[in-house]
């Protein structure tokens, strides 16, 4: 029997489908961040410092490329290899018109790509897994990666749960002249504060966070 899809029949259908979408996730993860800056000591000198003389700043981009399917392999040993995709559905129909959100390189392969209706990525690649968000897991490992980035530089901004710029100025300069960062490293410092848990509920195998590090600006 075909399940309710509509809000004639069911008159929360529309809040459970934006609940279990990106945007959805988009937006608490933006909270989730917020609460992650609040729990951090604040940066030295409130904004980076300008750079030595005769040295330009160096600001990392950091992107964590097919991040929703990367999550998903994490504690998924049977995954490796194996071309995945993430989207509502598993898809089983030819002409499924579920989305694909994401896809892993395997997938690429194929001529599969984000944006495209599962129905016809499945005719491009016959054997793709289909497997649905897992926002939960999302967070907790996007935190996790943001702590760690925050423990290299206390100059982090975030662009979203899975993109971020790095100033390592300072870092760099230290390892260009042989000299010790004028900083003290992050973390040693730091005071962890606890958080509440996340609004969304975690999956296995998301690794832990690291201890708190001082914030972004």
């Amino acid at each position: 029997m075909k399940s309710v899809r509509t809000s004639k029949d069911d008159p929360e259908f529309v809040d459970k489908f934006f609940k279990n979408s990106r945007l959805h996730f988009i937006g608490s993860w933006k909270t989730r961040y917020q609460e992650i800056l609040d729990s951090l000591p604040p940066p030295p000198h409130g904004i980076p410092p300008p750079p030595p003389a005769g040295f330009e700043r160096v600001v990392f981009h950091v992107d964590m490329d097919a991040f929703f399917a990367s999550c998903c392999t994490v504690g998924r040993p049977e995954l490796k290899g194996k071309p995945l995709a993430i989207c509502h559905s598993s898809g089983v129909a030819s002409g499924s018109n579920s989305e694909v959100s994401t896809c892993n390189y395997e997938a690429r392969k194929f001529g599969v790509k984000k944006g495209m209706w599962l129905g016809e990525a499945r005719r491009l690649c016959p054997h793709l897994v289909a497997r649905p968000y897992e926002f939960g897991k999302y967070e907790t490992v996007a935190e996790a990666v943001y702590r760690e980035l925050f423990a290299v530089t206390p100059w982090v901004a975030g662009l979203s749960c899975d993109e971020a710029l790095l100033d390592v100025t300072a870092q760099c300069f230290a390892i260009a002249t042989g000299s010790e960062p004028p900083l003290e490293p992050p973390l040693a410092a730091a005071t962890t504060t606890a958080l509440p848990p996340p609004t969304t509920t975690t999956t296995d195998a998301s690794p832990t966070p690291s201890a708190a590090a001082p914030s972004l600006v």
